[in-house]
C-alpha cells in the first residue's frame, strides 16, 4: 500500500539464519512468504535508530544492536498495485525470537519451492550462496554538499573494477543556454525543478547504458529522502543491483568542510538548510554519519555494508 500522495510504505525487515534455516513470515492475504518486518513511522527521522525497536516488536525478542554494520540491502517489493521499500538488516538478538503462528524457520534448500516476492528470492539466493547475482552494482550516493560524496565516489570506483562515476551536478550543467540553478530563490522555480528532474533522468539513462555494458556505477547526487531516491531505485531496477547510500555527518562538520572548499563550490547557509531537509525526510537505504570518518574509512564501511569484499564488486 501507499499513501494518498503515492509514497510507498517503508519497512524495516530482519534476515535471521539458524542451523541452515532462515526465519520467514507467511502472508496469507497475498499467499506468499516474506521476512519479518515492521513499517517505519512517517515521523521517524533516523531509520537505524528506529529499526532496533521495530524489529524487536516484529520478532518479539531483544535486539542488541541495529545499525549500518547490520544493514544488508534495500528491496523494492511488489504490493498489489504499488510496492513497498524494505530496509533489510541482520540484527543481533539477545535471545531466540518468540515465533507467532505465521513464522517458521525454513531450510535454505526449501526456498525454491516457496512463493516469494521476486526481489526477496534473488536477495536470499545471493546472500546465502544459492546463486550469485551476475548483475553489476549501481550505488546511488547521496547527501548534502560537503558530505564527501565526490571523494568517496572516486574511492569506491577505485575499489570496483570497470566502474563509472556519474556526477548529477555535471549533467545539470550540460544545459548552457537557459540553465536555472536548483538553489532556492530562483526567478523560475518550476524550470529549476524540471531541470533537476531531467538531470536525474539523464543520470538513470546513462547508468543503465553502463550497467548494460557490464560496468558498475556510482551516482553522485543530492537526493533528499525517499522522494529523491525512489526514482533511482525504480529507474535502475532490473538493470543492476541497486544500493542507496546517504552520507550525513552533523551540521557542524558540514559547515567546517564547506568553509575549506574552493570559494566557487561553497554553499554557505544552504548546507545548513539541506542538512535539515535530509534529517527531516523519511528515507531508506544505508545512512552513514561520517563526521568522525576519513573518506577511506567511509568507503570501507559502504563496501562492508553492501557485502563487497574485493575488487570487481564481488560479494
Amino acid at each position: 500500500m501507499s499513501d494518498a500522495a503515492g509514497t510507498p510504505r517503508i519497512l524495516v525487515a530482519a534476515v535471521l539464519v539458524r542451523d541452515g534455516s532462515v526465519l520467514l513470515t507467511h502472508d496469507p492475504a497475498r499467499a506468499r512468504w516474506t521476512l519479518p518486518a515492521a513499517e517505519l513511522p512517517p515521523d521517524a527521522d533516523d531509520i537505524d535508530a528506529a529499526a532496533g525497536g521495530l524489529l524487536a516488536g516484529a520478532l518479539r525478542a531483544d535486539v542488541r544492536a541495529c545499525g549500518f554494520n547490520e544493514f544488508c540491502d534495500t528491496l523494492r517489493i511488489p504490493a498489489g498495485e504499488t510496492h513497498e521499500i524494505w530496509n533489510v538488516y541482520a540484527p543481533e538478538l539477545a535471545r531466540e525470537p518468540a515465533l507467532d503462528a505465521a513464522q517458521r524457520w525454513i531450510p535454505l534448500q526449501e526456498l525454491a519451492a516457496l512463493e516469494l516476492p521476486a526481489p526477496l528470492r534473488e536477495f536470499l539466493a545471493d546472500t546465502f550462496g544459492i546463486q550469485r547475482s551476475e548483475l553489476p552494482l549501481a550505488i546511488v550516493l547521496s547527501g548534502p554538499p560537503a558530505a564527501g560524496k565526490s571523494t568517496v565516489a572516486r574511492l569506491l570506483c577505485a575499489r570496483l573494477s570497470r566502474t563509472a562515476h556519474i556526477e548529477v551536478d555535471r549533467l545539470r550543467h550540460l544545459v548552457v543556454a537557459g540553465y536555472v540553478s536548483p538553489k532556492p530563490g530562483q526567478p523560475d522555480p518550476a524550470e529549476a525543478a524540471a531541470q533537476s528532474v531531467l538531470a536525474d533522468q539523464n543520470a538513470i539513462a546513462l547508468a543503465r547504458n553502463f550497467l548494460a555494458a557490464g560496468f558498475h556505477v556510482v551516482i553522485d547526487t543530492v537526493a533528499v529522502g525517499a522522494a529523491g531516491l525512489l526514482p533511482y531505485l525504480e529507474g535502475l531496477g532490473g538493470a543492476g543491483r541497486v544500493a542507496c547510500v546517504t552520507l550525513l555527518p552533523d551540521v557542524e562538520t558540514l559547515q567546517q568542510r564547506d568553509a575549506t572548499r574552493d570559494p566557487s563550490l561553497r554553499q554557505g547557509t544552504r548546507v545548513t538548510e539541506l542538512h535539515r531537509e535530509f534529517q527531516r525526510a523519511l528515507s531508506f537505504g544505508l545512512v552513514l554519519d561520517t563526521a568522525d570518518q576519513r573518506p577511506e574509512e567511509t568507503t570501507e564501511a559502504v563496501l562492508a555494508a553492501l557485502g563487497v569484499t574485493g575488487p570487481g564488486g564481488r560479494t
